[in-house]
């Protein structure tokens, strides 16, 4: 690790302490997690936390190898959304991981109805444990997609960046149950959709066809677009297709390199602008 890249982790780790460590055991855990970046031969074993987002005071289970999912909600902001929302959004967070996402959402958004889906076992079960307890959090293990049946999910080295694909039965896969969006909107008896939040690996365009007709009550979509696995000409040309508007994309760090940038896009009110996408 550069000098650079030590002291932005430096000031990355000074940022989560200070906004968000709910107790001085989190704050220890933290600075344990970077100090692991450094010796990478320390073992990944769970730490509870005590999360502070907003009002809300959230445990919150975690590898340390999860530090870098975690930063990227709490320090970058990847799913800060601009468009506002009523007080009690219904949200919809697709690739929910172990739950740092939906936990930053349910802080700034208190009333919340959360839907979260997330196919691989081992994330399922953090997930579970950080939100099975919460009141209007809905855990499913499935992945979305174009279509309900059942996915082959090939294992990465890193919890995040599992993905849809791969020989079913082969080594590093494991066997998922897939839920077509509007299935599962038909089934929750859910009207309509206010956040639909996208972190797929993959399979963005996957995850609207699954919707069908049903794209038509999504308000808002933040999210991931893989470069390497998606076409952003085609996967913007669909949301544009069908009512929906940029507001921003960007890349945040690390993601230029990586080909993996980050958008918001919304049906527009009245004087509500997006960007070129």
């Amino acid at each position: 690790m550069g000098l650079l890249e030590r002291s932005r982790r430096v000031v990355e780790a000074m940022h989560l302490i200070a906004g968000y460590a709910g107790n001085l055991r989190t704050a220890g855990h933290l600075i344990r997690c970077y100090a692991r970046l450094l010796r990478p031969g320390m073992p990944d074993q769970d730490l509870d936390l005590l999360l502070r987002i907003g009002l809300r005071r959230a445990p919150f289970r975690m590898r340390p190898s999860d530090i870098f999912t975690l930063a990227e909600i709490l320090h970058e902001g990847q799913y800060a959304v601009q468009s506002p929302l009523p007080a009690s959004p219904v949200i919809i967070d697709a690739g929910a991981n172990i739950g740092a996402a939906a936990t930053w959402l349910l802080g700034r958004f208190p009333g919340a109805h959360l839907h979260c889906f997330e196919p691989s076992s081992v994330n399922f079960a953090y997930l579970r444990t950080n939100l099975g307890t919460v009141t209007d959090a809905r855990v499913t293990r499935a992945a979305l997609g174009a279509k309900s049946g059942v996915a082959t999910l090939q294992l990465a080295a890193h919890g995040a960046m599992h993905s849809i694909g791969g020989e079913p039965g082969a080594p590093g896969t494991e066997s998922v149950p897939c839920i077509a969006l509007a299935d599962y909107l038909e089934t929750a008896a859910l009207p309509g959709v206010d956040l639909l939040k996208l972190d797929v690996e993959g399979s963005e365009l996957d995850v609207l066809r699954g919707l069908g007709t049903r794209l038509a009550d999504v308000r808002v979509i933040i999210g991931e677009v893989h470069e390497r696995l998606v076409d952003s000409r085609v996967f913007y040309e669909y949301l544009a297709a069908h009512g929906f508007t940029v507001l921003w994309r960007r890349y945040f760090q690390g993601g230029e390199r990586d080909r993996v940038h980050g958008f918001e896009a919304a049906r527009l009110r009245a004087g509500q602008r997006g960007v070129a996408s």
